[in-house]
């Protein structure tokens, strides 16, 4: 049996996706230990590139009409193969060739571009559609800023054989677009074990972590908000950085720290020890904050890109709320019952993260009893696999930073600019980079 990982995510830069992938492989392995012969391959999610502005610009609407048709045209179907197999090569052949697609995604699934290109979508809806192959998604947040979209996630969704997603407001979410085969399972980055060392700070500290929509927070409103922690705890702030971008942020608003760490530039190896060790984490990157969780420290919420995080705390059993950075008073709140009941509180929190080890291992066997079965009715109605598909008895709400959510999702704008013509001809080589797909576009026709 072969089975091939759609997107996958685990070769990207990014910690983060490194443990959600690295924990993706481990859980297929074991899954599927009993089979005498598979084999696992993967696909990555490629880079984005001039020529997937290029096919959004002129091609979009159409991508999007197809994501939108429960039955597609044959005619349509090979109009989005033939630039797939532009787009992605030797990988569309892979992706033909599999008896079973895992379709991991980014994790989260929001952005109004996702559905008029073909970098996300293409390969798993054609899978699904004309090559006629099992698809099961896992580890995925789903979102939409428009009914519109929410429609079209259902109708790319509603083919494949199972939707794992990650967290509760995706899980009610998912329901509430009619997406019957969804499953609520904890991201793959929840099966990581607690670190048994410490790190060798020489000062307690806690760490701060921005957030993927810090260009819509008041930054000033921000480096207010943590000035106020450090003089009311007396902790070290420790920045933990994605990029250049964001390390001059707090570089300007902390010029008196110096205390970072790039979580490009650093595995996954080197993060568990400074998670594990600190006091508390606050911001708004889901996997900084799962990735906490999992070591037992308390988290801090502030929006992200999306709902996700207002998911976490539902998922655990926990109240964890996420804060809008000038709810000064309600986060000094938080942080004093974090300092005072720390030992007890970080108890409770890996006592709820082995419950959600639970629902991963519980998933495993869904999975099995699920690919020997043509149909999911018989599974879902057994009770013993309830706890991934619970009642949603109550509706959690977003709407205080829906605003943030759907602004940070709704950009169009092309970063590229493009000359006007009936007909423009582009030669483009590397097309993905890190190596992720070694290949060359050469004439790639817009009209």
């Amino acid at each position: 049996m072969k089975i091939v990982i759609l997107n996958y995510t685990g070769n990207r830069r990014n910690w983060g996706c490194q443990t959600t992938s690295r924990n993706l492989l481990s859980f297929l392995q074991t899954t599927f230990a009993h089979v005498d012969s598979f084999d696992i391959e993967m696909i990555p999610l490629p880079a984005e590139h001039p020529v997937d502005k290029l096919v959004e610009r002129t091609h979009g609407k159409r991508i999007e009409s197809i994501y939108r048709q429960n039955s597609p045209p044959l005619l349509d179907l090979k109009f989005l193969e033939d630039l797939v197999r532009m787009r992605f090569g030797q990988y569309a052949d892979m992706a033909q060739r599999a008896d079973m697609l895992v379709f991991q995604g980014e994790g989260s699934i929001g952005p109004v571009n996702h559905f008029r290109g073909l970098r996300l979508f293409a390969l798993p809806f054609l899978a699904a559609h004309s090559w006629k192959k099992p698809v099961y998604s896992m580890n995925q947040t789903l979102y939409a800023t428009t009914h519109k979209h929410g429609e079209t996630l259902a109708s790319i969704f509603r083919p494949f054989k199972m939707v794992a997603v990650r967290e509760m407001c995706s899980y009610q979410f998912a329901r509430n677009i009619g997406l019957s085969n969804t499953v609520l399972c904890p991201d793959m980055a929840f099966a990581e074990e607690v670190y048994a060392g410490q790190s060798n700070s020489e000062k307690p500290y806690f760490c701060v972590v921005g957030s993927a929509a810090l260009k819509l927070f008041n930054l000033q409103t921000l480096g207010k908000l943590i000035s106020r922690i450090i003089e009311l705890t007396g902790l070290e702030p420790l920045f933990i950085y994605p990029n250049k971008k964001e390390k001059k942020i707090f570089d300007k608003l902390f010029p008196d720290h110096r205390s970072f760490i790039s979580s490009v530039h650093h595995n996954i190896t080197d993060i568990l020890p400074v998670l594990s060790s600190a006091k508390f984490l606050i911001g708004g990157r889901y996997h900084s904050a799962i990735t906490a969780l999992t070591q037992g420290t308390p988290v801090i919420l502030l929006p992200g890109n999306t709902f996700k995080s207002e998911g976490i705390g539902p998922m655990l059993d926990m109240s964890i709320a996420v804060h809008d950075a000038k709810e000064i008073v309600a986060i000094e709140k938080e942080v004093k019952h974090i300092i005072t009941e720390g030992d007890l509180l970080r108890i409770k929190i890996i006592e709820a993260v082995n419950r959600n080890k639970q629902k991963i291992e519980l998933l495993s066997q869904y999975f099995v009893e699920l690919t020997d079965n043509t149909s999911p009715s018989q599974q879902y109605s057994d009770p013993k696999y309830s706890p991934l598909t619970p009642e949603v008895c109550e509706v959690i709400d977003f709407g205080k930073h829906h605003k943030i959510y759907k602004k940070q999702n709704s950009n169009l704008k092309y970063r590229f600019k493009f000359f006007a013509g009936a007909a423009l001809k582009t030669c483009i080589s590397d097309a993905v980079d890190d190596g992720s797909i070694e290949r060359t576009f050469t004439k790639f026709t817009v009209t």
